[in-house]
Parts: C-alpha cells; structure tokens; sequence
C-alpha cells in the first residue's frame, strides 16, 4: 500500500467512526497518524467535526481553519466552523458562513435547522425569516424552524397576532420545550391574552426546573399577568437552586 492509499485508508476508517459517534476513537487514530497526515485536509475536518461533538469547541476552531486551507470544507463543516466563531465571540465571521450556507440547496434537515439557528443567534432576521419559510415547504411541522420563525418575527416587529401561529405550532409539537412555552406566553400577554397566558403557565411544574433563566423569564411573565402565587414560586424555586448550588446539597424524593 503506498503513503497515499494507507492516508486515504486512515480517513475513510475515521470518517466510519465519526458516523458512528465514536469521536474519542477518531482522535486518537489521527493522532497516531498526525505526521502522515499534517497536509491532509480531510483528515483535519475529521479532527475538526470530532472535536466539535465533544463540546471542544477551541480545538475545533483550529483543525477546521486548517483544514478551511487545504480543502473546501463541506457544509456540515462550515456549519460547525461558523459555530465555532459563536462560541470565541466572533458573530460577524460566523454571520458570513450562515448567509453563504443559506444559499445552497439539497440541504438535509438537520443542516437547515442548523443554518436557521445560526442566522438567528447572529441577528440575520430578514434572511433567518427567509430561509425558513422557504424550508418549511420541504420540512413541514418541523419545530425549530417554527420556533426560529416566531423569535425573528417578533424582532423584526410583527404584529403578535401575526407571530402565534408559529410559536404555538411549535409548542403544541414540542409540548414540553419550556422555551417554548415561554415565547408562546410572551406573545400571548403582548396579545392581551391574559387568560389563556395564565393556562398555559400553570401546566409547568416549577418545581422540575432547574434552568435558572428560564425561572427567571418565568416569573417576569407571572408578573406581568399579576400572578403574585406564581412570581413566589419562582422566587421559592430560584432560591432553593441558588442554596443546592452553594451547599451540595439535594432534596431526596421523600422530602
């Protein structure tokens, strides 16, 4: 086997491993092959989606601009790079890869969803907004890109009336996405609402969460509907977090 088919040998076993989630593994054999393969892009991307789905997001950034100058990198690369710029804090770069992405086509689902994220995250509405409604022709009733709808609209001014019909698509699919929940509340209350804003927030259980954010958007809603009882339980909630934080400790079932 000569030095190109073994280095194109090494790749194609590392991709196999990626889609197989192994992605320690696929690490660890391009480590032990990183002197035949320093000049081969494809091996760098393999490092680069590797570490991405590790959560090492620093070490991504680097092998995906590596390999960014040896190879063009595929889409789900250019996703994850512009991710990548997120995360150092570096919006408008990723800004760029989002909107050149979104004029592709043959795109999977899960990369749309990926890409309908990315231009909201960087504040792209128009072009967020765009681009989903254009997918969800292709993908209909898919929930992220309703929810990203409901967000970007409703940033670019949109009427209320106008925005609930995605956000409550999505959380009538997602019934137990606070998030969504939340969004749907807000957007209820700007409505005038109050009612229904009230029955959709009594059916979460506060006592479950554990997302300090979304306590606290929560009770800035039961606020606002003058929900006294509820805005206690969220501030009974947060401070109970805020005591299992500090000491250690954490309530048994029987408590």
């Amino acid at each position: 086997m000569t030095g190109n088919e073994a280095m194109s040998a090494t790749c194609e076993r590392a991709s196999l491993l990626l889609e197989q989630e192994e992605f320690s593994l696929v690490l660890r054999m391009l480590h032990d092959a990183k002197e035949q393969l320093y000049d081969n892009g494809a091996a760098w991307q393999l490092r680069g989606l590797a570490h991405f789905a590790l959560g090492d997001y620093e070490q991504a950034l680097q092998a995906l601009e590596h390999a960014s100058m040896l190879i063009p990198l595929s889409a789900v690369a250019q996703c994850r790079l512009a991710a990548c710029y997120l995360f150092v804090r570096r919006a408008k770069v990723a800004a760029v890869i989002y909107l050149h992405l979104a004029e592709l086509e043959m795109l999977s689902e899960e990369l749309v969803e990926c890409i309908a994220d990315g231009l909201a995250r960087v504040r792209e509405d128009q072009a967020a907004l765009n681009f989903c409604l254009d997918h969800l022709r292709q993908f209909r009733g898919n929930h992220r890109l309703l929810i990203s709808v409901a967000e970007v609209t409703r940033r670019l001014g949109f009427d209320s009336d106008e925005v609930l019909p995605f956000a409550y698509q999505a959380h009538r699919l997602q019934p137990e996405n606070v998030s969504y929940r939340i969004l749907f509340v807000q957007l209820l209350v700007d409505a005038g609402r109050v009612r229904e804003a009230g029955n959709a927030l009594a059916a979460v259980e506060l006592d479950r969460l554990q997302c300090v954010a979304s306590l606290q958007r929560l009770r800035l809603l039961f606020k606002r509907i003058d929900d006294e009882a509820g805005v206690e339980h969220c501030q009974a909630r947060l401070t109970q977090i805020g005591y299992e934080l500090s000491s250690g400790y954490r309530p048994t079932k029987d408590e």
